[in-house]
């Protein structure tokens, strides 16, 4: 399922513009159609999973 940047920036709580920085310079996976950018659900659950920060492993 294809999401858009408003939907995945409810989804964190953050600026709509912070998810375009990560789609141009934190290599988020995002297709542009037309005017449009749209966000494979899967592929951004993968790319967040990536960066997950482990607190407190030992």
């Amino acid at each position: 399922m294809l999401i858009s940047i408003t939907d995945a920036s409810r989804r964190l709580r953050v600026n709509r513009r912070t998810v375009i920085h990560w789609i141009h310079f934190q290599g988020l996976p995002a297709y542009r159609v037309g005017t449009v950018w749209r966000i494979d659900d899967k592929e951004f659950e993968k790319w967040l999973e990536a960066r997950r920060i482990n607190h407190g492993s030992t």
